[in-house]
């Protein structure tokens, strides 16, 4: 059975320590004045400003050399508009997310090409594609071209997910164990 292309960016599964992801997450605000749409498991960065209200400010991330502080999991809903039910922000508009920053976060994401299991333990960079208005998932992906021993790439492999559905024949499209 071949595996199936699922691309929703990363995806939280569990820490380090085995233990299932517990939820944590943390209020980050995307201002008004950022012109990039974001979405669920999309990877953010720093923003260098705040909210009205304290919160700080945090934008999607768009190359490998940035400063990444965490991936998008939720944003609080967007009660003047309705007509989105997927949550992701659009571009242009105040919208407050959840953030997961722990850093012992393990996730799952697609790699774009095929992998190895000699690619446990490298580093490996993203494609940065934007993510789905119609489902409000990220559209990033494992950049499996770029994998490599230097510690300058976002990513580090930590294994590939075992489940029923994961074809380890077809080493396309593997859902890899990742931390940031």
């Amino acid at each position: 059975m071949a595996n199936v292309s699922r691309i929703y960016g990363l995806r939280p599964v569990k820490h380090l320590n085995g233990s299932a992801w517990n939820g944590a997450t943390e209020a980050f605000a995307f201002l008004a004045a950022d012109g990039t749409a974001a979405y669920v498991g999309d990877l953010v960065k720093w923003g260098g400003s705040a909210s009205a209200d304290g919160l700080a400010q945090a934008t999607r991330s768009s190359a490998n050399t940035d400063a990444h502080v965490g991936v998008v999991v939720g944003f609080v809903p967007d009660y003047s508009n309705l007509n989105n039910p997927s949550g992701y922000r659009a571009a242009s508009t105040a919208r407050t997310a959840f953030v997961v920053i722990d850093p012992s976060v393990v996730y799952e994401i697609q790699a774009d090409a095929a992998a190895a299991i000699t690619d446990v333990g490298l580093n490996v960079g993203v494609t940065y594609t934007a993510g789905s208005a119609t489902t409000g998932l990220s559209g990033l992906v494992a950049n499996m071209a770029s994998k490599a021993t230097t510690a300058t790439l976002p990513l580090k492999i930590i294994g590939v997910r075992q489940s029923p559905d994961q074809d380890m024949s077809d080493s396309f499209s593997w859902k890899l164990l990742v931390t940031l």
